[in-house]
């Protein structure tokens, strides 16, 4: 049983892992977008 448990800690972990650093780099990457449309956006009145 310890085994199965490790497993599913170890999957669940890097899950979560996965799934962060998805999160994070959509965020940097919507953070990145939107920064850019403002300055357009800014720029061009």
């Amino acid at each position: 049983m310890s085994i199965d448990l490790f497993t599913t800690l170890a999957i669940a972990v890097s899950l979560l892992v996965y799934l962060g650093l998805g999160l994070l780099f959509y965020a940097l990457a919507w953070a990145a977008t939107r920064g850019d449309a403002m300055t357009t956006q800014g720029d061009t009145p």
